[in-house]
């Protein structure tokens, strides 16, 4: 299966996103029919592009000056900030149902990002809620930065890191384990489960049948896995065995009191938790570093940083890096209703009923309007206005422990001697479709 973006793929859009900025009434009436299904314009190895916005950079950026809401009676793309902030915030008009939904069915079962506000969205986010303590985050903590020195003091020996294998997959798939509770068969199942999932609903636009068969498979097993897990906490729980304290057994532990949290339900909470756990968190800690790399005066200010522990400045560097390479350049919607998109400004517009939107998060980062001077280095912008996380009502449940998880890692990594990357291929990052898969760095001994 090709792993790398070909020329085409980048034509392709960039192709049909010119044609459609051309803003001709020709261009508009013909370009609308190829938008109607996204998923068949993209190729079947669209994640290239979702996983490289430096791609489609540009386009957004002539859009944000010239066409800032780019809309036709099929499709809509949203590049400012405020548009963006507008659209994920108005759950009224802007579903995720038809995006999201299906796909969760097929997999883990309906999860509460492909739910609309409702009674059940309601309660199964309570449960969520109720599952996770303040007092978890200097837990995990204190988990990352563990695994984190260990790892580097075994990368001592050679002065050579795989920071993917060693790190930026491990660590979360810990988290998987050890907090979540699901560990999985072994660590290499559980990450090959989370990243065919997390693949096939939020990256395969093309519907690609070898992505959707791994799915289902990984599906499948995780399922089962699960089943089983919850009706032994549950069995356990019933003869008065002590649970360990993670995430599924608090939700068991839940359900003693509340008929209507079914063994399936906390299996289903579970499995759509822990999917984008590993494959998000890896691009994240593996895209920042290599930002900050490329940026030697901005490395060099998170690495003293780390060094003084100045944890907030550190997460303001990798923020800021992200801002450049985030793991999700793109979020998707569904127009369900007639709607104004900013309204009484000069771009104002109607976005009709069964319009495919594509909101541009990367591209609204580098508005001039909420961040001045984009396409400079800042780490002392303001934290809320970065939207890695997206905004609304599916804001990301694992935000509070990915902000802690990041620097946690990256902290120690940063403090090593002339940390770089490694010379020849090993030192450039390699990924499978969106997900880094391996990258050497190398680092002073002495």
């Amino acid at each position: 299966m090709p792993t790398k973006t070909t020329s085409s793929n980048h034509s392709v859009l960039h192709g049909l996103l010119s044609d459609a900025l051309s803003l001709g009434g020709k261009i508009k009436t013909e370009i609308h029919d190829d938008f109607l299904n996204l998923r068949e314009v993209f190729s079947t190895h669209a994640e290239h592009i979702i996983g490289e916005p430096k791609l489609i950079r540009p386009v957004f950026s002539f859009m944000r000056k010239h066409e800032p809401l780019f809309v036709t009676h099929k499709l809509a793309i949203v590049s400012k900030y405020d548009d963006a902030i507008e659209v994920l915030s108005n759950e009224e008009c802007f579903s995720v149902i038809d995006i999201y939904a299906e796909k969760m069915i097929e997999t883990t079962g309906i999860f509460v990002l492909g739910m609309d506000d409702t009674k059940p969205y309601q309660q199964e986010i309570a449960w969520m809620r109720a599952a996770v303590k303040r007092e978890d985050i200097a837990r995990l903590k204190v988990l990352a930065t563990g695994i984190t020195e260990q790892q580097i003091k075994i990368a001592k020996a050679s002065g050579k890191i795989d920071i993917v294998t060693s790190l930026s997959k491990l660590v979360p798939t810990e988290f998987v384990g050890q907090y979540f509770g699901a560990p999985g068969p072994d660590q290499v199942t559980t990450q090959r489960w989370m990243r065919a999932i997390f693949r096939e609903i939020f990256l395969d636009l093309g519907n690609d049948p070898t992505f959707r068969e791994q799915a289902h498979n990984a599906g499948k097993e995780l399922v089962a896995y699960l089943t089983d897990l919850v009706e032994t906490r549950v069995s356990q729980r019933n003869a008065g065995v002590t649970l360990p304290d993670d995430f599924l057994s608090r939700l068991v532990e839940l359900q003693a009191d509340d008929a209507e949290l079914t063994n399936q339900t906390i299996t289903r909470l579970v499995g759509g938790t822990i999917v984008g756990t590993v494959p998000t968190n890896n691009k994240a800690i593996v895209q920042s570093l290599d930002v900050l790399l490329k940026h030697p005066v901005a490395f060099s200010l998170a690495s003293e940083a780390a060094a003084s522990g100045d944890t907030e400045l550190v997460t303001q560097c990798i923020f800021e890096a992200l801002r450049y390479n985030p793991q999700n350049p793109l979020l998707l919607r569904h127009c369900i209703k007639d709607c104004v998109v900013a309204a009484g400004t000069k771009r104002e517009k109607i976005i009709k009923a069964g319009s495919m939107v594509i909101v541009g998060t990367e591209s609204a980062m580098f508005d001039e309007d909420k961040f001045p001077q984009p396409n400079e280095f800042m780490a002392d912008r303001p934290m809320e206005n970065y939207i890695h996380f997206g905004v609304g009502q599916h804001t990301c449940f694992g935000k509070i422990i990915s902000t802690m998880l990041w620097p946690a890692v990256l902290s120690p990594l940063i403090q090593l001697k002339n940390l770089r990357q490694a010379e020849g291929s090993a030192g450039k990052v390699k990924f499978d479709g969106a997900f880094p898969d391996h990258w050497t760095l190398a680092f002073d001994t002495e």
